[in-house]
């Protein structure tokens, strides 16, 4: 820990007090820190009371709150009554005129960001606040870390202004993305890295488009892409990364998804028009559709997939069973434009226990890809990594999709319970088995490789958090206990406990 932080808080805090002296608080979409309130939107969707996708975060509200106006209350089940009253309680803060400042206090980083997690290093401090017009809304927000990981202690992630056309919002900032219905992780984008500064367009309401000569078949969908530039600490400094994920249902118990990720640009690197509408239409593998590359300058790297959300209901009882595929980009000796495709898979359901309602949900993934049949001569090492932009999908030493990196295969029990209106509790069992391959393309180097571990390593982990909400406070207190082995290691215990309280001003 550097010795002159004390001064630097100071000065940081003065600033910030003046400069949010006069802002309000207001937000278009709900983001990727409240796991109980996506629990409580999930289960009214599940009961097909809210007919928007619900697997890409940020989440808008506008379509959710015309469902709610919808709803019929009086004939609901209990559950999901309550989900309603908690889901309306949120949605009318969305306009209050607020300022937050928020501290969190750990005694270790947080190894595994995931859906709900508000801190990545263990000791921060936050200042944000929003205004909201007409027709655009915007968010400043400063935090301060003490002994970040990545090295960078102020920051302005959450921050951004949007602006709204017709049924668009165009957006630039630094914004959380969860891409996927898994809960824990998703095999696309998580909010395990830090946000990356991007410019978004984002469709606002999913009002639903009508089949052609069936007028009575609407189908609700959503659709949003960015360009974000990375950081200039990687191999490639300075690339870009580009995101698109379209939504819909096609039938009130499925939802369907499809997403693509590219890498392409940065230094040294092809950056013109033509080179991402190659990337566009997948045509950026050397020897692949034709491409012919001088010099080893293929366009980028490339993922895409697919996922599927099914829910039903038995009794008062939903459940749903969903799935998610991502694959790597193909190459020239493979002839493929796409390969390796890896896959999470889960199950959750509603039900009552210790008197209470609460989300379950069993989740696995896989992210150990054999590529020895293709250019990597080695059985893992090549998913989210490439030839070129060796980084991978890795922003300021995290890795922006599953958060528990390549070579991994997973399993992972949830609990989710809304107390009531003021309080909540959540608990993991994880069962983890990291770089499985036992190998790392970068040993050493925290810009290649794995970011994890270089070595495999099977690890149980038991996780708790409970928050609840006192006026204008707002307290959260967490734990997790966790056992690691290792083939060529010592076994290793560790505790971790993190608190953290807000005010709302």
């Amino acid at each position: 820990m550097k010795g002159n932080y004390i001064p630097k808080i100071k000065k940081s805090l003065l600033c910030l007090i003046l400069l949010f002296s006069f802002t309000s608080h207001a937000e278009p979409w709900i983001g990727t820190e409240n796991l109980s309130l996506r629990a409580d939107i999930q289960l009214l969707a599940d009961f097909q009371l809210l007919s928007t996708p619900t697997t890409t975060f940020p989440l808008m509200w506008a379509s959710i709150v015309a469902d709610l106006d919808e709803i019929q209350v009086d004939n609901l089940p209990e559950s999901a009554a309550s989900a309603y009253i908690n889901v309306k309680a949120h949605a009318k803060t969305v306009l209050l005129q607020q300022s937050r400042v928020k501290l969190n206090a750990a005694n270790n980083t947080n190894r595994f960001t995931s859906f709900g997690d508000t801190f990545r290093d263990k000791n921060t401090i936050d200042l944000s606040s929003s205004l909201v017009g007409k027709s655009w809304a915007g968010k400043l927000s400063v935090s301060y870390a003490i002994d970040p990981v990545d090295g960078k202690e102020q920051r302005f992630d959450d921050s951004y202004l949007a602006v709204n056309w017709g049924n668009w919002i165009l957006t630039a900032g630094l914004q959380n993305r969860w891409w996927g219905p898994g809960w824990d992780t998703n095999m696309a984008l998580t909010n395990n890295a830090r946000p990356i500064p991007a410019i978004s367009f984002s469709r606002n309401s999913s009002e639903a488009f009508e089949l052609p000569f069936f007028n009575d078949v609407k189908i609700p969908w959503t659709l949003t892409t960015f360009m974000g530039k990375m950081e200039k600490e990687r191999v490639i400094p300075n690339t870009l990364l580009w995101g698109f994920r379209m939504t819909a249902r096609p039938v009130p118990q499925l939802e369907v998804g499809i997403t693509r990720l590219a890498q392409w640009d940065g230094d040294g690197r092809p950056g013109d028009l033509p080179t991402f509408w190659n990337v566009l239409i997948g045509k950026d593998n050397c020897g692949v559709g034709g491409l012919v590359c001088d010099n080893n300058q293929e366009p980028g790297n490339q993922m895409a997939g697919y996922d599927a959300r099914w829910s039903s209901i038995i009794g008062e009882k939903p459940y749903s069973v969903y799935i998610q595929g991502l694959a790597e980009d193909g190459s020239g000796s493979s002839g493929k434009f796409l390969t390796e495709i890896r896959y999470l898979v889960g199950f959750d359901t509603q039900l009552n226990l210790f008197e209470q309602s609460m989300r379950i949900f069993l989740e696995a993934s896989d992210t150990f890809a054999d590529c020895s049949d293709t250019d990597n001569s080695d059985a893992g090492n090549c998913f989210y990594e490439h030839s070129t932009y060796r980084t991978g999908m890795r922003f300021r030493q995290r890795v922006i999709n599953n958060i528990y990196e390549n070579d991994a295969r997973t399993y992972v029990l949830g609990l989710i319970s809304q107390i009531n209106k003021t309080s909540n509790w959540q608990a993991k069992l994880r069962y983890l088995q990291l770089n499985q391959d036992d190998s790392d393309r970068g040993p050493g180097n925290p810009l290649i490789g794995n970011t994890l571990t270089e070595i495999a390593e099977d690890m149980i982990m038991l996780s708790g958090k409970y928050q609840w909400q006192s006026d204008q406070w707002f307290y959260s207190i967490g734990s997790q206990l966790s056992k690691s082995t290792f083939v060529t290691a010592k076994e290793s215990t560790d505790f971790s406990l993190f608190v953290s309280a807000a005010y709302a001003f």
